[in-house]
């Protein structure tokens, strides 16, 4: 080989702009970790805890045979987001009403509702989840035993919890069984506070979520974000030009509103955001006594989650010997797109988060859409701004909207993975820490 033909410098950027951990990113330790199983067809529910806050028994672990099967519980969660969803549609009872008027689909801010109406009605949201935590942990023997175990710890405020379960259950939106053995009896006045999301910082967790355990991860002087909507509705909503605006000043932003953009950037190997943010209609599709998740931007052509499974599949980090850098917190501002489906059916945040996404917030219901904006843009303060971590975020979120508005709604958002998830520092962040 001539000598004059090695090259003497060496490649300016020799690591494509993205860095290699030393090891896979892990959550932190929970204070309660809550596993049940139901195969399909299963006719009982198997039960399993442990945590920090929990005593390790002598022997064994604590786990139970619950009564419940997978067809009970899928029916249960049908009904528990049908009645948050007649809360949505509430209508004032009236002697004489010619047009319909659902205030609550109007604005986000219901302090200014006729006194106690709110309240009755989140009291009635809080007794079918107290009535569905109920019913999951029924029994005697060492069911009661295990029930009374976890009802106390339940009972605690502020702890971190992981409820991986083979059902999509919405375990914000349960409640704790009005009780006068507590710590705050003035507290457990306000039904809020029955609420398991209002007490404790939650995320969910299943076996198609797969464990992503990425390597690599970008090294910007800048935070970059996406915002995927459906154009006129971030034309009209209140409070959604105030949140691009915010994406805006903080990161760098990408704008798509048709789906052929989307699905554009899917097929890159590296789609390098902090920040993925849906704002869009969304809903079931029905064919052959099936249905599926999907959403819509600003053309009528849907979207689902098995379009995002086949565009990132081969490019899946774990299948690649390079950097396939994907790692977003997805906020999921779409009717639904956090509710169950059918068996068999992809979700769109177990979808994300195969391929990547280090967490996914969704609503079970469909979400009046000024409620919705004014949600995302109290997250993203939180977690953009204040740099809180997504757990935190969301129940802080749930707090605020409580106290200040009146309005459960934030309840109806459940975190997939990603309790601990925050946005990674930039260059400059990590040049002076």
């Amino acid at each position: 080989m001539d000598d004059d033909r090695i090259p003497l410098t060496a490649r300016r950027n020799a690591s494509q702009g993205y860095r290699r951990l030393p090891e896979p990113p892990v959550s932190e330790h929970k204070d309660l970790v809550v596993v049940l199983r139901c195969p399909p067809g299963a006719q009982r529910t198997t039960i399993i805890m442990w945590g920090k806050k929990l005593q390790e028994p002598r022997t064994g672990m604590h786990t139970v045979e619950l009564a419940k099967g997978r067809a009970d519980l899928t029916a249960q969660c049908a009904q528990l987001i049908a009645e948050w969803q007649r809360f949505v549609d509430y209508e004032p009872s009236t002697t004489e009403r010619r047009t319909r008027e659902a205030p609550y689909t109007h604005v986000a801010d219901l302090s200014g509702r006729p006194d106690g109406e709110v309240e009755e009605n989140v009291a009635e949201l809080a007794w079918h989840g107290a009535r569905f935590l109920t019913r999951l942990l029924e029994g005697h023997g060492r069911v009661a035993s295990f029930r009374d175990q976890l009802l106390a710890l339940l009972r605690h405020q502020d702890l971190r919890i992981r409820f991986d379960s083979d059902v999509a259950i919405p375990w914000q939106m349960l409640a704790l069984p009005s009780s006068p053995e507590t710590a705050d009896p003035a507290r457990e006045d306000d039904a809020f506070h029955r609420f398991l999301g209002h007490r404790h910082q939650i995320e969910t967790t299943s076996p198609d979520t797969y464990d992503m355990a990425y390597w690599y991860e970008g090294v910007r002087s800048e935070h970059v974000s996406s915002i995927n909507a459906n154009e006129s509705l971030m034309e009209k909503v209140p409070k959604a030009k105030d949140l691009a605006d915010l994406l805006a000043r903080r990161t760098r932003v990408t704008e798509r509103f048709t789906r052929a953009q989307l699905l554009k950037d899917l097929r890159k190997p590296v789609l390098d955001e902090d920040i993925m943010y849906f704002f869009c209609h969304g809903g079931y599709e029905f064919q052959g006594g099936h249905s599926w998740h999907s959403l819509r931007l600003s053309d009528p052509a849907p979207l689902d989650p098995d379009h995002i499974d086949g565009y990132r599949s081969q490019f899946t980090e774990s299948a690649q010997d390079s950097p396939v850098i994907f790692h977003p917190l997805v906020l999921l501002n779409v009717c639904s797109s956090g509710a169950p489906g059918n068996d068999g059916s992809l979700r769109f945040a177990s979808v994300f988060v195969k391929h990547g996404a280090v967490g996914v917030l969704a609503p079970h219901i469909s979400m009046p859409q000024n409620f919705g904006a004014e949600f995302a843009l109290k997250f993203l303060e939180h977690y953009v701004v204040e740099r809180r971590r997504a757990g935190e975020a969301a129940q802080n979120c749930v707090h605020w909207f409580a106290k200040t508005y009146r309005n459960p709604l934030a309840l109806a958002y459940s975190l997939c993975c990603g309790l601990d998830t925050r946005l990674p520092a930039t260059t400059e962040e990590a040049s002076t820490v």
